[in-house]
């Protein structure tokens, strides 16, 4: 197959799906485009080696990923944010619109609706049909962020996601509430596809823990809850403050918050005027120092602050937990929850409730070692046999080739017909 991929993340952001998607494909002989941005995500800055340009190409693991401008951010603003999102999707539908090769099938990221928009536009002008991923709900995920309160705004917005969606051959969601949530909006079952998120292959697989980390950021001798991803209002880590105040007299816990976003400033700043000395934030570090994290880790924690679409959502960051055979601590209502329930591989609490996270957390120090070992040998196992790279590529690769056969289908009848009459004259 000819595949175009449009998606305003890729590498070197820590984005890690679509191009271990586009890496495999490509390694499975398929011919892989990728239309994204230049690198600005999360800093809201262009990565250093990188300038904001017309056009830039060049082969990426066997993959041509072409490069087009927009306008990075990633503040508290509703506007900056909108120009940050329009100026990809602009970019992608005109400049990308011409750099794009020929292709049997293109399929869209869309962790924005700017994306899907642009993606719509682009499956229209080059005659593509076009595989949607739908990784946010809009306008759900913005209004949960607190960024849009206006009804007009989110009227317009559900107008653009019925075109979207409406024009998408396929439409892949990511949970069962997502699927929910789509045929309650009139989309058929038929159309839908599920295929959870998953880490790039290998890249939080299980290593032995290195005393330079453990020295390095104060784990040695402490029973360490480790949070890696991103500190922003829809995760609500604020409540890791009142957690941490409750468990200071115990001076062998320890919670290490890694990740970036827009809330971090100003909890790190609460957490020293409070004295939490047990809680301290190391800000993003690069895939395999996360990794080591992971491996010192007693715990991992996951958090969404509740919301109707959190019930509905599961952290990209649970399979990455689950990959390093770590046992999870859920602070994650509805499916995420049942995930870890029903694998037996972590213990699931009520989210923003600092008391029921306390008790979590001593619950999880007060167990035998070997019973912890079990959760994360759990989780482990149910990453491989139903989560992991290679599994998820495959669904991938299944559903791009039905929507280009499908397509091809449509165009062949006649010809088909013509061969037979032939045949019967």
């Amino acid at each position: 197959m000819r595949i175009l991929i449009l998606t305003q993340f890729y590498d070197p952001e820590p984005a890690f799906k679509f191009p271990d998607l586009a890496r495999q494909l490509a390694a499975r002989g398929h011919r892989v485009q990728v239309i994204t941005g230049f690198p600005c995500y999360p800093f809201g800055k262009t990565y250093a080696g990188y300038r904001q340009s017309l056009c830039q190409e060049h082969v990426l693991d066997g993959v041509l990923v072409t490069r087009v401008p927009q306008v990075p951010d990633h503040s508290r603003s509703a506007i900056r944010r909108a120009i940050y999102y329009f100026s990809f999707a602009l970019s992608a539908a005109t400049i990308g619109v011409f750099k794009a090769r020929q292709a049997d099938v293109l399929l869209v990221y869309q962790s924005a609706m700017p994306t899907g928009l642009a993606g719509w536009l682009v499956s229209r002008l080059r005659g593509i049909p076009y595989v949607l991923d739908v990784v946010d709900l809009w306008p759900e995920s913005v209004q949960a962020s607190g960024m849009l309160n206006s009804r007009v705004a989110s009227g317009a917005i559900n107008f653009a996601m019925s075109l979207i969606y409406n024009g998408a051959n396929r439409i892949n969601v990511i949970t069962d509430g997502y699927w929910r949530n789509l045929v309650a909006r009139g989309i058929s079952p038929l159309k839908l596809s599920l295929i959870h998120c998953w880490p790039a292959e290998g890249l939080f697989d299980p290593v032995a823990p290195q005393p330079a980390i453990r020295r390095e950021y104060c784990m040695e001798g402490k029973f360490n809850i480790v949070y890696a991803g991103a500190i922003g209002p829809v995760q609500g880590l604020r409540v890791l403050l009142d957690v941490a105040e409750r468990l200071l007299s115990d001076k062998t816990i320890q919670i290490t918050v890694a990740g970036e976003g827009i809330q971090r400033v100003e909890l790190e700043k609460e957490a020293i005027e409070r004295g939490l000395t047990n809680l301290q934030f190391v800000g993003r570090r690069p895939p395999e120092e996360t990794r080591q994290l992971y491996a010192c880790a007693d715990a991992l924690l996951a958090h969404l602050k509740p919301d109707p679409l959190s019930s509905i959502s599961i952290p990209s960051k649970t399979f990455a937990y689950m990959a390093s055979g770590k046992p999870l601590l859920m602070a994650v209502e509805g499916e995420a929850a049942a995930i870890v329930q029903r694998h037996g591989c972590g213990i699931a609490v009520a989210p923003s409730n600092a008391a029921a996270l306390c008790r979590a957390v001593c619950k999880l120090q007060d167990m035998p070692t070997q019973d912890r070992e079990a959760m994360g040998a759990a989780g482990r196992r149910a990453y491989l046999d139903n989560y992991c790279s290679s599994v998820q590529v495959a669904k991938f690769e299944n559903l791009l080739g039905k929507v280009s056969g499908e397509v091809l289908a449509e165009v062949r009848p006649s010809h088909l017909n013509r061969e037979q009459h032939a045949t019967a004259l």
